[in-house]
């Protein structure tokens, strides 16, 4: 019980880190919407868009590796090598892309329409998916250490400057190539941040090469990393064929619509990258019952949080689009509405049991059967749909990814489907985060100004439904509360 509440007590430090850097990571498009015009807005999504597609395909999952190698390995030194050997991977992936794609970007932009307007991009490109790719270690290294403090403060400060960074070149120059610019020197500067941190604290000799551990390391993470760049890119392939298809402009509406709710991947990341430490160990034990119950207890928390989330969005969207996007993006509400759906299937984090339990090479089929599934269904509804094919495919493509890690989830824990997941307490959670979303439908079409009526709207329903699901145990507030208690009683004894 001790180790599931100090995993409590990381899951919540990285959620709080990763609120806080949610806001402002918030706030960019919604400043940027007013910068720039519709069409520049579209290019700069596109750019970005693209740019993300290399990442997953050349890490090859080292940095996830660090799940089951740091925990499990018991030698300081072992321990070390499989650090530094993680970075050194990265670096030279990142030098492969680099090269790969500086032979053949024309070739690649080739595939767009109006090549001139996004082959000026070229360099930066490259330089930013060259930085990106070593930086994705640093927060997963920090989450294995099970450094709390360290991994608050990193998140908070990475959000705080990529944020101020962005607007303040937005606003300064208004220039688009310069915008891009200015993310290429800011994960350049987090790239030279984990070489040095990884050199100052875990560098010892050069052992990390000898080649039994580049073989287990590849052994472990290409089959992850794989069927994680593939099911990344068979998640966004909506996105992708909206590149080949329709205008910046037409991009930039579904780019708004995408917005979908960034804090929901938040707290996946910090539920369940926290419980795979765990699961990892018990795995080597196969304490199959206890890992289900962790796996569970991620589950719970996730929905108390996302399902009333998804309801509050959908039913208060109209004044939540116009308010921070400005009524020239209204366009993008109905499919900014069917995309909300794809985080209820987001809570089950079935990939968590797979990875823990070292069984990437089916986390590589189910990924390469959804991509292909992907191509076929973005390809045919958004050439037949436009924005509305792409919304649906990529909801689709998502649930099928979750259905098929739940099911295999559930082979590995010796589970029947009906004990897979806590259907019942995830019903109740459903009919309450319903139930209680009904009036917001007619306070969202009273006639007040947008923030008057999501402030006091968010406030009455998600007050309630916390309420209720701390009530009913599904959520633990009580180290809130005495956190708040403590802070008011510094408070008092300072004055």
């Amino acid at each position: 019980m001790n180790k599931i509440n100090n995993l409590g007590h990381h899951a919540r430090s990285l959620f709080a880190a990763r609120m806080m850097a949610f806001a402002f990571q918030f706030l960019i498009p919604v400043i940027l919407v007013r910068i720039f015009t519709v069409e520049d807005y579209g290019v700069y999504r596109q750019i970005i868009t693209f740019s993300l597609i290399f990442p997953s395909l050349f890490s090859f999952g080292i940095e996830h590796g660090l799940y089951y190698f740091y925990p499990t390995t018991k030698n300081t030194t072992q321990k070390n090598n499989a650090v530094v050997l993680s970075l050194f991977l990265l670096f030279l992936f990142a030098a492969i892309f680099f090269i790969l794609f500086s032979i053949f970007d024309s070739l690649i932009f080739s595939l767009w329409d109006d090549v001139r307007t996004v082959s000026i991009y070229s360099l930066p490109i490259s330089l930013y998916v060259f930085f990106i790719i070593p930086a994705l270690l640093l927060e997963n290294l920090f989450i294995v250490e099970q450094n709390s403090k360290r991994v608050f403060f990193y998140t908070i400060i990475n959000g705080f400057f990529r944020f101020a960074i962005i607007i303040l070149v937005a606003f300064l120059v208004r220039d688009l190539k310069l915008q891009i610019w200015a993310i290429v020197f800011f994960e350049g500067a987090r790239a030279v941040f984990v070489f040095f941190y990884v050199r100052l604290k875990y560098y010892t000799n050069f052992d990390f090469l000898e080649a039994i551990n580049i073989k287990l390391q590849l052994k472990y993470s290409a089959p992850l990393g794989i069927g994680i760049a593939i099911g990344s890119f068979g998640a966004r392939m909506e996105s992708y064929m909206l590149l080949l298809f329709l205008s910046p402009a037409q991009f930039a509406i579904y780019s708004i619509a995408n917005f979908r709710l960034p804090y929901a991947g938040l707290l996946f990341g910090a539920l369940a990258n926290v419980a795979m430490v765990r699961i990892s160990e018990y795995s080597i034990l196969n304490k199959f019952k206890e890992s289900c119950l962790l796996w569970h207890k991620v589950i719970i928390n996730q929905a108390a949080i996302i399902f009333p989330s998804v309801f509050y969005f959908i039913f208060m969207a109209p004044s939540f689009v116009e308010f921070l996007f400005t009524a020239k993006y209204m366009e993008s509400l109905p499919y900014f509405q069917i995309i909300l759906l794809a985080p209820l299937a987001q809570v089950f984090s079935g990939g968590i049991i797979l990875r823990s339990f070292n069984f990437t090479n089916y986390t590589l089929r189910i990924k390469i059967a959804v991509f292909v599934i992907a191509i076929i269904s973005s390809y045919v509804m958004v050439k037949n749909y436009g924005l509305l094919g792409a919304s649906i495919s990529g909801v689709f493509t998502f649930y099928t990814t979750v259905l098929l890690e739940i099911i295999v989830a559930a082979r590995i824990l010796k589970l029947k489907f009906k004990e897979s997941l806590p259907f019942n307490k995830l019903f109740i959670i459903l009919v309450i985060s319903v139930i209680t979303a009904i009036p917001l439908y007619y306070l969202n079409i009273l006639p007040y100004v947008n923030i008057i009526k999501l402030g006091f709207s968010a406030v009455i329903y998600f007050s309630t439904t916390i309420f209720i699901f701390h009530q009913l145990h599904y959520i633990d507030l009580n180290p809130i509360l005495k956190y708040l208690i403590l802070m008011k009683a510094k408070i008092v004894k300072n004055r």
